[in-house]
């Protein structure tokens, strides 16, 4: 059933959330995870070429060497790169990391990103989102929503409400121009995943002794299509070290 849900080709980045774990100390949540890092060198086998963000105290680079000495691409490669966060935030029972792979040419822009944040008590905001079209507005546009979404986020709302008012800013600019988005809240200690869908992918969840499932609860449309929309949550309590 995956390949009725979603196309890899058309997936741009996504954010890996390794093992949840509640450790005693901040030094232990980075050593817990048992799930292998991103290897800093190009992938084989054909794969896309594009950059990743890793876990705090890896090394960042560009997946694709060439890249690096070619001109256009590498522009285009690191400006797509500065509108994402700078590093990932250090979460305790939560290691992250995140990789972005172009869905088709490797140096064409588009409105994809992704973000990690902190939130109060302890629960952390997992984003992942996409303004349509392959050009520098969709880049553009994609820098002005993820911080938005990244403001709502700290001032505490609801992931509906989070996803609500990005709606609201969104359809303020007035591009006409759809976006999806997918945010999750977790709670590591209690491990609970508020997951609210505006027209995007579900998050995939791993968890021991279990075959990988989608987190495909209750979605909705895409932002920019109406005022007014509201999002429902899906709240799911989750296994031990998934």
């Amino acid at each position: 059933p995956c390949d009725r849900l979603m196309a890899p080709e058309l997936i741009a980045c996504w954010v890996t959330v390794e093992k949840i774990e509640v450790p005693k100390s901040r030094s232990e949540a980075r050593n817990t995870s048992d799930t292998p890092s991103i290897l800093p060198h190009a992938p084989t086998g054909g794969q896309p070429r594009g950059f990743y963000r890793p876990a705090p105290g890896q090394k960042q680079g560009v997946e694709d060497p060439a890249a690096e000495h070619s001109g256009g691409r590498s522009v285009l490669l690191r400006l797509q790169q500065a509108l994402l966060p700078s590093r990932l935030p250090d979460i305790d029972g939560l290691p992250v990391t995140a990789r972005y792979l172009p869905g088709s040419a490797p140096d064409r822009l588009g409105g994809d990103w992704y973000d990690v944040v902190p939130l109060e008590g302890g629960a952390v905001a997992l984003v992942v989102g996409d303004v349509a079209g392959g050009d520098v507005t969709a880049t553009a546009l994609m820098g002005q929503l993820s911080s938005a979404v990244r403001a709502y986020a700290v001032e505490g709302h609801p992931p509906a409400v989070v996803v609500t008012r990005a709606n609201e800013f969104h359809l303020g600019l007035g591009t006409g121009r759809i976006a999806t988005l997918a945010y999750a809240m977790v709670h590591p200690a209690e491990r609970i995943i508020t997951v609210v869908r505006a027209g995007h992918v579900p998050p995939l969840l791993s968890a021991p002794d279990a075959e990988p499932c989608f987190l495909d609860g209750v979605g909705g449309p895409p932002l920019g299509v109406r005022h007014g929309q509201v999002w429902r949550e899906s709240t799911t309590q989750l296994p031990p070290g998934s």
